[in-house]
């Protein structure tokens, strides 16, 4: 009986102590919020051959930037669009066969996805 109680005792405090934890709140960021932002920015084919189309989920007075990196961190694509701009094209002919990231800014919001150049 008195394992039992130590047991219990045990599993108590660690429940306290995970509620505790799970509930500290100083970020202020959700689950759902991140997975909303996520959503923001679709990159499409993916694998890529000769083009590359981004869809932008925002309507703002600013513009958007969008650069690609190689595999190995060299920026190989650079351009500003007008803050218009919901629907961006990318000509990807030059690019040879890889991995390659592209980073999509407007304001404070950032997201970089990994691309594939088949």
């Amino acid at each position: 009986m008195k394992k039992l109680q130590y047991i219990f005792g045990f599993l108590l405090m660690v429940s306290i102590s995970f509620t505790a934890f799970a509930s500290n709140d100083s970020d202020n960021i959700s689950e759902t919020e991140i997975r909303k932002d996520a959503e923001l920015v679709k990159v499409y084919p993916n694998p890529f051959a000769s083009s590359l189309n981004l869809e932008l989920g925002w309507n703002t007075e600013e513009s958007t930037t969008v650069r690609i990196f190689n595999i190995i961190g060299k920026q190989i694509f650079l351009k500003e669009f007008e803050p218009s701009s919901l629907s961006i094209h990318v000509d990807t002919k030059e690019f040879e066969k890889g991995i390659y990231f592209v980073e999509v800014k407007n304001g404070n919001y950032m997201d970089t996805q990994r691309i594939i150049k088949k």
